[in-house]
């Protein structure tokens, strides 16, 4: 099923479990197609939700997301791969992003790429830009490998269901066949 092979921390900054160490993006490698890869990560990108913050402890959950082609808040992405932005505005001070203290639009860039038939990259970078400083706050971490965990939960389900569909055609092909056997050799005794 899925695996995730190995994690790779974009640049020389090293990402930790420590909520003080910055994180720099999260990559990683799906054992999956590239089709269902992209049908995970699509079904996440307009779920509406940002993973792994909030504003307000009573609310766990950060909703009112959309999706969008491009944004000015992340350099344009020049490498290889389809990209993938997930933007809220009107967030005060959201949790997991550092130093964040007032009014702004948090951006979730998704960068799915094709390493082989089944193997498929993706890289998730998460930032938090106030609105009147103009000030960028990158993500401890926690919105990566929350976005991540849900799509990768997501590719799961789907692998699942494709391989529950692949087994039921078999099952359906075996008695076929041996329906085909069967009444095959009762036809030729009959005919003898």
């Amino acid at each position: 099923m899925l695996v995730a092979v190995y994690l790779i921390f974009a640049s020389t900054t090293a990402w930790s479990k420590d909520r003080n160490s910055p994180s720099t993006g999260l990559a990683m490698e799906f054992s999956a197609s590239y089709d269902d890869a992209l049908r995970a990560l699509q079904e996440i990108v307009q779920d509406q939700t940002i993973h792994g913050t909030y504003m307000f402890d009573r609310e766990k959950t950060l909703t009112g997301a959309v999706t969008a082609d491009s944004t000015p808040l992340f350099d344009r992405w020049e490498g290889s791969g389809k990209v993938f932005y997930k933007i809220r505005t009107e967030v005060i001070a959201p949790r997991h992003f550092l130093d964040s203290a007032d009014l702004g639009t948090i951006a979730v860039r998704y960068v799915l790429t094709s390493i082989s038939a089944q193997r498929t990259g993706l890289r998730i970078d998460a930032i938090f830009v106030e609105k009147a400083h103009r000030a960028l706050h990158i993500s401890d971490g926690t919105v990566e490998s929350s976005e991540y965990k849900f799509i990768q939960d997501r590719l799961q389900a789907i692998q699942f269901a494709e391989q529950e569909t692949a087994d039921a055609e078999r099952h359906r092909e075996s008695i076929a066949l041996a329906q085909e056997v069967y009444f095959g050799s009762a036809t030729m005794k009959a005919r003898n």
